[in-house]
């Protein structure tokens, strides 16, 4: 069934197999994607839709707690460890730098970040065992498997940039995994609340890594809007597939060859028994650069009519500079 978007769908299906060609071919389609809108979706990753699905069921049962009990796994006051509960309207993306919001907005959203076992610096953040059976051993099994897809479209990419085909490799090792993973819950909006002025789910922004992985149900609620040739474009869910972003990093690693594109959830125009939209959940995957890694342009993205327009970068430095916003106070 063919949908109508702007937003390119890529079939990753060949791209496990030996033929090369086959697999330059999904690298160049993935490249063009990046380059003109900064998205795409792409089915036939490795990823079961089972575990989607059980994921799903994990993430609406812990957003289903108590308030209290989603506090026993809180969200630290900062913004560099992010772990934990965080719960509606205590993070603020509209702090990033570059978030266009003059004034202060109530971003109507709960999460749950995830990261590896065994991150001494941003140690993972768990609620009881009992509360929702399973919820570690789930998490930590999605966060591997979106992990290893993540690093195919990586792979393909780099063929895409003509690099070779391992190069993100050493830049994002699985000892050192700087990754994060999102449970993500937008609940209705209050009409009261919307009444008051300011609030959105969540602001227009760029993402700040490498790139971003998103799980969308296949019956679930779109929200997401994407900025495309400068109009704002609704984001249908496609059956099947995961919608991927590349994030500012990888935008200055190309030397803008590849677009980092501002994106946004708002508030849906529409109210249900005195509630504004419609609870949406998704969860997202942000694949980060591993620490200590300096990343400067890539070889094949600047010559001689071609300068580098960014120099050499700590990328988890940068990241974490931007990160640490979210949690301050207006």
């Amino acid at each position: 069934m063919p949908f109508d978007t702007a937003i390119p769908i890529i079939n990753f299906a060949a791209f496990t197999a030996d033929k090369e060609q086959d697999r330059r071919n999904i690298g160049s389609d993935l490249f063009n994607a990046f380059r003109t809108v900064g998205f795409c979706y792409i089915k036939n990753l490795p990823i079961p839709p089972a575990l989607i699905s059980q994921s799903f069921s994990l993430s609406r049962q812990f957003f289903s707690l108590p308030e209290s009990s989603k506090l026993l796994a809180p969200h630290p006051d900062s913004g560099t460890h992010q772990r934990g509960y965080s719960a509606v309207g205590r993070e603020k993306i509209s702090l990033y730098p570059g978030a266009k919001t003059d004034t202060p907005v109530f971003e109507c959203k709960e999460s749950f970040d995830i990261g590896r076992e065994g991150d001494s610096i941003q140690p993972n953040i768990w609620p009881p065992e009992d509360l929702v059976p399973g919820f570690r051993d789930g998490s930590m099994v999605l966060f591997k498997t979106m992990r290893a897809a993540a690093m195919m479209v990586m792979e393909s990419l780099a063929l895409g940039l003509g690099l070779e085909e391992g190069f993100f490799d050493d830049y994002h090792s699985s000892e050192q995994c700087c990754n994060q993973l999102r449970f993500l819950h937008y609940p209705d909006v209050p009409a009261e609340r919307l009444s008051a002025g300011n609030v959105e789910r969540i602001v227009e922004h760029t993402d700040k890594g490498t790139l971003t992985l998103l799980l969308q149900e296949d019956d679930g609620v779109a929200g997401l809007e994407v900025e495309i040739n400068g109009e704002w474009t609704q984001v249908p869910v496609v059956p099947g597939a995961v919608l991927v972003n590349i994030g500012d990093l990888l935008q200055m690693w190309s030397n803008d060859a590849l677009k980092s594109t501002r994106h946004r959830v708002p508030v849906p125009k529409q109210t249900v028994s005195g509630k504004w939209g419609t609870e949406r959940y998704s969860i997202p995957y942000f694949v980060a650069v591993d620490r200590g890694k300096i990343v400067e342009c890539l070889k094949t993205c600047h010559g001689t009519e071609r300068p580098k327009k960014y120099e050499a970068v700590d990328a988890w430095d940068y990241i974490d500079s931007v990160m640490s916003k979210a949690y301050d106070q207006y």
